[in-house]
């Protein structure tokens, strides 16, 4: 389906080869569960790369709105790491956190492929390449040729908040590197996301339409995913 909520937390990481495996642990029997349970966390996924010299994992969190990423329940848990968190983010030799609105989403499911696409519009050329991405992207682009999600992401630069504990323990490491514009386009079909990445989406045809030069292509394949109201009913079981 379209992405869940307003708002979307973005994270590209990148462990070594010999954390990776322990990084999936972490991140489905602890980290992720406890961002979807928080209040206003909606969904969650990890996707890890396809391919070396990508950042190793992806993790997309959909978020009711841009409220609950500087208040509350989330910032607690931001500023209070668990110890497996402290432990296991300095490991990183790179991490890009960025919080964005979502702009355009359409699609059904989601894909077990995904490619990313990272970019930044060229001066006097925002307008003009929104338009023309929203168009690409909207109708029945998402639903066919092996397509099930299209979403556009741009970051959302009224979010202002303080550094908090975990995003200290990172940036002790790796630092954290923002993305401007985000495209995520999923779906089964391996082949056609990289001639995506080759062709409609790719550098030449996103620089024409006014995007900066140094456009960054990922590939991902989906690892796990979890909604809010898995949590929720998890806990009710538990209780009974």
């Amino acid at each position: 389906m379209a992405l869940l909520g307003k708002t979307a937390v973005v994270i590209y990481s990148n462990y070594p080869r010999e954390y990776r495996e322990e990084h999936c642990r972490f991140h489905s029997y602890e980290h992720l569960l406890e961002r979807v349970s928080t209040k206003g966390f909606l969904r969650g996924r990890r996707l890890n790369a396809l391919d070396e010299g990508s950042p190793s994992a992806f993790a997309l969190y959909e978020v009711a709105d841009k409220s609950v990423t500087v208040q509350g329940e989330y910032i607690d848990k931001l500023n209070t790491p668990t110890p497996w968190t402290q432990k296991f983010r300095p490991l990183a030799d790179y991490a890009g956190r960025t919080l964005c609105e979502v702009v355009a989403s359409s699609g059904l499911g989601t894909g077990s492929r995904a490619m990313t696409v990272r970019f930044s519009p060229a001066a006097r050329r925002e307008d003009a390449l929104k338009a023309w991405l929203m168009e690409t992207v909207s109708g029945d682009f998402a639903s066919r040729d092996g397509r099930v999600g299209a979403h556009f992401l741009v970051r959302d630069r009224s979010i202002e908040r303080p550094m908090t504990e975990e995003e200290r323990i990172c940036a002790h490491g790796a630092g954290s590197v923002e993305s401007d514009w985000i495209l995520l386009v999923e779906g089964w079909d391996e082949a056609m996301l990289r001639e995506l990445g080759r062709g409609l989406l790719g550098e030449e045809s996103l620089v024409s339409h006014g995007a900066r030069v140094g456009v960054i292509f990922d590939f991902y394949a989906l690892s796990h995913v979890l909604t809010h109201e898995e949590m929720v009913r998890s806990s009710a079981v538990g209780a009974a």
